[in-house]
Parts: structure tokens; sequence; C-alpha cells
């Protein structure tokens, strides 16, 4: 129970967060002592472990570059030409379309007035299940398993 209610107090101040408190009924002063919005325990916390996230992920891409330095198993290659590089972003930009298209469905939907959060999180789903399985080829209805 408490987990639970921890999860919906961070999904509340983020969804506050997001929204800019446009979607949510107006915040009473008891939900923002409990954590509720930005100036709650739960924003107050959500926004103090940016700078220690950003700090953790420098030290490790500082330890993996530090690790990896001499590996034998690395190999750069060349440069390609410019000609090429651009038809290889082309390429995986081209690939990549579908699965971009889903933040844009998910926020266009919550700031257009579309849906709520959850309302466009289920959106999401619906359309992550057909690119999965017949675009990406990822999913399976048989097994149930994520295939590469």
């Amino acid at each position: 129970f408490i987990v639970t209610l921890g999860g919906l107090l961070v999904w509340r101040g983020a969804a506050f967060l997001v929204a800019r408190g446009e979607t949510i009924s107006p915040v009473d002063s008891t939900f923002a002592l409990v954590g509720g919005g930005p100036y709650g325990a739960v924003g107050a916390a959500f926004l103090s472990t940016i700078i220690p996230g950003i700090l953790l992920t420098l030290i490790y891409c500082g330890l993996n570059i530090w690790f990896l330095r001499d590996n034998p198993n690395i190999k750069v290659e060349a440069p390609l030409p410019i000609k090429q590089a651009t038809i290889n972003i082309a390429k995986s930009g081209y690939h990549a379309a579908f699965a971009l298209l889903m933040p844009l469905i998910i926020l266009g939907a919550i700031y257009s007035g579309i849906a709520t959060p959850t309302e466009a999180a289920a959106i999401a789903v619906i359309y992550a299940i057909p690119v999965g399985l017949f675009i990406y080829k990822g999913l399976s209805l048989g097994t149930g398993n994520y295939q590469e």
C-alpha cells in the first residue's frame, strides 16, 4: 500500500510538472503539504535529483572511457565521407520514424487537451502494439517474449 501510494504521489507530482497544472484540479494545501505539485515534497524531491543524476551520468561515462581505453576488441573505423554519413543518418531516421512518433502523440494529446496523461499513455500503448508487431517485428503474439 505504501509503495502504491508513493507511486501515485510521484505520478501526480510528475503529471503536475508536465502539464503545468493545467489539466489537474486545483491543488489544496493538504495535498501540497503531502507532496503534490512543484512546491510539495514530491516536486522538491524530483527537482533535487537532477544535479546528482547528471553527475552520476558523467561519472559513469568517465569510468566507461577509463576502463575501455585499452581494450583490443574495440576497433575505431575510419570516418565516412559526408555523403555516406548523411545517407546512413537518413536511413536510421526513416527506420526510427514510427518510434519517434510516440512522444509526439503523447505530448500532443496532453498539450492539445485531447487526453489526460493517463489516457495519453493508453493511446501510446495502443499505438506501440501494432508498431512492435508489424513494423519492427520485435513483439510476438505466440510466445509473449521479446525478440531481437
